[in-house]
């Protein structure tokens, strides 16, 4: 096409198909599980600025959650303009939104940190003394929803999609432990451990606690148990604070183990006597005006 030309539907269509993988249900890494405005057009038929003004909104909208900024690479038309082929001007044309389509796609695993908000998941909390492993478990399981598009058709989003789109769009359980008061030094040592372990962060491809983890995340997690986090203590060097994890269908377990392995004195096992807790939380793509996919629930089976 010319400079001056008008799009076409095939071309328009080309660029609809992509923003629609990425901000729609997708498939595999695509897909945010979010409602779309735009539509195809017909061979043949005429693109129109309401064509166009809801694939802006589309594109705008993957933009305003992988940067946190909407888009400035386009404008939205308007009613009687003329959509061609490239228009570095009025930046409506085909060639501007190819691009920034382009760019969407690219960087559709990437969440800006403002479109993701942490949330409230599980935890559970001792006050019992304890000189022996303690465990953690809990699920994480995605329901399923639906969305309503901007043609009126509805798109169900099943359970297994649900946890997809949710780690695609950026989505992480995030995990945590504390000791409380209590001088002792075991006490001490289990406090500084869980100082130094932070927040474990359950993502897509991954577990790191930003200097440590695992390759394991939603996307190669088996249907058995796996290491995904373990970090030794520093005084009682065989204590450990290990996390394990599995998927079945659409639900993730995970199991928290403070490893109370130490050696000590012979004649008494020192007790960890401080409150101890372990804490679940997620992070959730929640912007109403972007993406915003429904929370999973937390269901502790196995209390510390």
């Amino acid at each position: 096409m010319a400079v001056g030309d008008t799009i076409t539907a095939a071309r328009y269509n080309i660029i609809r198909a992509r923003i629609n993988a990425v901000l729609g249900l997708g498939a595999g890494d695509e897909g945010y599980g979010q409602a779309v405005e735009s539509t195809t057009v017909a061979t043949g038929a005429t693109v129109t600025a309401q064509h166009m003004s809801n694939l802006f909104s589309d594109i705008n909208k993957c933009r305003v959650h992988q940067t946190g900024s909407a888009v400035t690479q386009i404008a939205e038309p308007s009613v009687g303009d003329t959509i061609e082929d490239s228009n570095t001007t009025t930046k409506e044309g085909y060639v501007q939104y190819e691009d920034i389509s382009i760019t969407a796609q690219a960087a559709r695993l990437t969440a800006a940190a403002s479109q993701l908000g942490l949330e409230s998941g599980t935890s559970s909390v001792t006050n019992t003394n304890w000189s022996s492993d303690i465990n953690h478990v809990f699920t994480v399981t995605f329901p399923g929803y639906s969305v309503t598009n901007g043609d009126g058709s509805v798109t169900a989003i099943s359970a297994t999609d649900h946890m997809r789109v949710f780690f695609n769009a950026g989505g992480t359980i995030n995990l945590s432990g504390s000791i409380g008061s209590g001088s002792s030094p075991i006490n001490n040592d289990w406090r500084n451990l869980m100082t130094a372990v932070g927040t474990v962060v359950f993502g897509r491809s991954s577990t790191s606690n930003g200097s440590t983890g695992s390759s394991y995340g939603y996307s190669n997690l088996p249907g058995s148990y796996v290491t995904i986090f373990n970090k030794t203590a520093s005084a009682y060097s065989a204590n450990d604070y290990l996390i394990e994890a599995r998927k079945s269908g659409n639900v993730l377990t995970f199991r928290v183990t403070f490893n109370e392995d130490k050696g000590g004195n012979p004649n008494f096992d020192e007790p960890v006597t401080a409150t101890t807790t372990s804490t679940a939380q997620l992070k959730r793509p929640n912007n109403s005006n972007s993406v915003d996919v429904p929370a999973p629930s937390f269901n502790t089976t196995n209390g510390l």
